[in-house]
């Protein structure tokens, strides 16, 4: 079948057609995809995405067709190499075809290595891209930046977005992943691990201790890949974050298992409380807990599971859990290591595999990395690999940038193998410290999928399931040779990507139902980047910097109540306070402070509330800001009423005021039932009854149903307490049948009432509703 039809289409099938040579085909495979996220795949042509239709005689013809009938835009990508394949002049000849038309605005030129653009292009506009160097830091050029130029250039009829690329969201009962493909040996060490009791009766710890880069995760997945089938219940992966210079805590760590079960679930500040909702979670169930990295015996120690579950636990450092030692991983026995050579390049001898196992000092990832180089260099030479010129380089003198040996001096010799463009993206994915998706990479550092399949192969990146890892060793060796300026440029990009992956799991939240649930998901898989782009923003000290921490910040609003402790909500949210007054964003400024003093009338302490709403309110009112004022109003009446009931009434009536000077309808309706409860307080029932008819009258005008609740809810008590228990009864219904549409946890709570007052032994008392927060 031929790919294109002979008679010209009304419209163009393609909207770009990329044309480039062999050398540079993995950086435009990434602006391809960068391409494709906003335009579509089927509407770029990249030659890989179409070898089916392309595999047909005349292919001479065909190309020429795509150039010159096919694509709205056509972009080739000049370098000094580019006229060398017979492929590349045909392409050229088909864009002179398209110029002599008259019509090069079709065409859209890149160069690199400041090449000559060759015939009647010379004098046309082109753009350069200088790829990344450790020379020339600065001037990398993305491939997404390079696509963004293209969406620019084709203009706002063409470039409507594709459909987002929406975030990986993780199974939570099953995080634990498969080992590593060619994991190989550590037969002792399976053995003495297999030997250690494991039944339900009891509960169970296992510590893997070993320096870095020995294998202690693998062969923790190895054990967990066997151990999977006998807890059906989970399997989670805790990362302990030990290497960091802020490790998780006990209660994190445990939050995160709570959450894999009841991922809703709002967790008590203090350890001793989420000890007990983890004992609770876990009772009776068979779960499978991998905490790797852990930091010390204090920050897993609390972690120990009841009766039918087990904790796995990997360390750098070696320590007793509940009086079991640790199992010492080191080096591979010198069978296994030439055992695992051979895996990656089976054609070595035994001289050849013994010198490299002693160069590799049995390390397991020195093993995989030099394996990897010899794999790759079989790939590219016919199916032999050239082994002596690689001993050669180990045995060579030291000519890296740092003393190394075994592990970095092979990691230095894996990066040297790498392109400029390839080196460019590995050295900017070593700002992520923890697993990652593609996404991530493509956004962080440009790394497209035939990058990041490079950099596996090649040893320089780990599979982690469906995510993906730089091992700490080389992640620590990366950010060692990377230039500062270029280290810079990559946080930058990181703390950009993850604050909008961090809004779109916020928006997820704020939906509601399963997409809240995903949303939580999402959170949950990259807490730990957002909590090193938070740290990270707040060091520093200029503009840009700390409006990313405002929206950061912002962000991880709709889910801080259920994923951070108090204390973490006001560290971020003063952090926030702090950045808004860098910025001199006074509405952010004022935003942080009203949630500072949410947190702290949540904790009951009521004068510090009261401090962050007043400042609030002032803000507001230097603004001119009517609905902000009014809000901040409503927020100090809260706070004022757990203490001083005559001064929450004065906040209430000068909101009151406001809602009904700006037309706010709602607002007015929770000011008068916030007073009802004010003066319910002081004794004044009829004033307290008065408020809250009007409240419920309000409140069904604008169709609050909340809020018609909590009128229904309110007079009920009321009610109640002056003995009419007929009429507190039929209101408490009333509220009831709301509550359960729209506020589950009230509902309860009216349900429970109500069992009382309708019990013989009655009792007409309860707490009425006040409306809180009104941001």
């Amino acid at each position: 079948m031929k790919l294109f039809a002979k008679s010209p289409a009304p419209s163009r099938r393609f909207l770009v057609a990329l044309a480039f040579p062999a050398s540079k085909r993995e950086f435009v495979r990434c602006v391809a995809e960068a391409l494709a996220k906003q335009l579509g795949r089927e509407r770029i042509f990249f030659d890989n995405w179409y070898r089916a239709e392309l595999a047909q005689p005349d292919l001479d013809l065909i190309l020429g067709d795509i150039y010159r009938k096919h694509a709205e835009l056509v972009v080739p990508f000049f370098c000094q190499a580019y006229g060398e394949p017979a492929w590349c002049g045909l392409e050229w000849r088909q864009m002179q075809a398209v110029l002599q038309k008259g019509d090069g605005g079709r065409l859209m030129p890149f160069r690199f290595d400041r090449v000559t653009l060759p015939g009647s292009l010379s004098g046309n506009g082109y753009a350069d891209i200088a790829e990344a160097t450790l020379a020339r830091p600065a001037d990398f050029v993305t491939p997404e930046q390079v696509a963004a130029s293209i969406i620019a250039r084709l203009g706002p009829v063409h470039a409507t977005p594709a459909a987002p690329v929406a975030p990986q969201v993780i199974d939570a009962l099953h995080q634990i992943p498969p080992p590593p493909v060619k994991f190989t040996g550590r037969a002792k060490e399976l053995e003495a691990l297999h030997s250690h009791p494991c039944t339900y009766d009891e509960a169970h710890a296992i510590v893997i201790s070993g320096a870095a880069g020995t294998g202690k995760t693998a062969l923790a997945l190895a054990l967990a890949q066997t151990w999977k089938a006998s807890f059906p219940d989970g399997h989670v992966f805790l990362d302990g974050r030990g290497a960091w210079e802020e490790a998780m805590t006990p209660g994190d760590l445990m939050a995160e298992v709570i959450h894999a079960f009841e991922p809703e679930a709002k967790l008590p500040d203090g350890l001793e409380g989420r000890n007990s909702s983890y004992r609770r979670v876990l009772a009776g169930k068979h779960v499978l807990i991998l905490a790797d990295d852990a930091r010390d015996h204090a920050q897993v120690a609390p972690l120990f599971p009841p009766p039918g579950s087990v904790l796995l636990i990997t360390s750098r450092y070696g320590f007793k859990l509940k009086d079991q030692s640790p199992h010492e991983v080191s080096k591979l026995v010198p069978a296994e290591a030439v055992e695992l050579m051979r895996r990656y390049y089976a054609r070595l001898s035994d001289d050849e595999a013994g010198e490299l196992v002693e160069q590799c000092g049995s390390l397991p990832l020195a093993l995989k990395l030099a394996g990897s180089r010899l794999a790759m260099d079989a790939v590219e030479n016919r199916g032999m690999a050239n082994v002596e010129g690689f001993l050669a380089e180990l045995t060579a003198s030291n000519d890296g940038p740092v003393s190394m040996l075994n592990t970095a001096r092979i990691l230095h010799l894996s990066e040297k193998m790498l392109t400029e463009s390839q080196r460019g993206c590995w050295l900017g994915l070593s700002v992520m410290r923890s697993s990652f998706d593609e996404r991530a990479a493509l956004a962080v550092a440009g790394a497209g999928e035939g990058i990041l399949d490079l950099l596996v192969r090649r040893g320089l990146l780990e599979r982690q399931g469906e995510r993906l890892r730089m091992h700490d060793l080389a992640a620590d060796y990366a950010r060692l040779v990377r230039e500062p300026a270029m280290l810079e440029a990559g946080l930058l990009a990181c703390a950009k990507h993850f604050v909008a992956v961090c809004e779109e799991a916020g928006a997820a939240c704020l939906a509601g139902g399963e997409e809240m649930t995903a949303g939580l998901r999402i959170f949950d898989a990259e807490r730990s980047h957002f909590d090193a782009v938070f740290s990270w923003l707040c060091c520093r000290a200029d503009a840009e910097s700390a409006k990313l921490l405002i929206s950061l910040v912002n962000a991880v609003q709709p889910v801080s109540a259920l994923r951070f402790s108090s204390g973490e909500r006001i560290r971020w949210l003063e952090a926030q306070r702090d950045a808004a007054r860098l910025a001199g964003s006074r509405a952010a400024e004022g935003n942080a402070l009203g949630n500072l003093g949410k947190v702290h009338t949540d904790l009951g302490d009521a004068d510090k509330a009261v401090e962050f709403y007043s400042e609030r309110l002032a803000i507001a009112r230097t603004a001119g800001d009517r609905r902000a004022e009014a809000a901040a109003l409503n927020n100090l009446g809260v706070a004022h009423s757990r203490g001083d009931v005559r001064k929450a009434i004065e906040c209430y009536e000068q909101r009151l005021v406001i809602a009904r000077e700006i037309g706010d309808r709602r607002g007015e309706g929770i000011a008068l039932g916030n007073l009802g409860v004010a003066h319910k307080t002081l004794g004044d029932t009829a004033r307290a009854f008065e408020l809250y008819v009007q409240q419920l009258a309000i409140a069904r005008e604008t169709k609050d149903r909340r809020g018609e609740g909590n009128a229904l809810w309110n007079s009920a008590i009321l009610h109640g307490q002056l003995g009419d228990l007929e009429a507190a009864i039929l209101r408490a219904e009333e509220a009831l049948e709301i509550y359960e549409s729209v506020e589950a946890p009230a509902a309860a709570r009216v349900r429970n009432v109500l069992e009382r007052w309708k019990a013989p032994a009655r009792n007409p008392t309860a707490a009425p509703v006040r409306t809180g927060s009104a941001q």
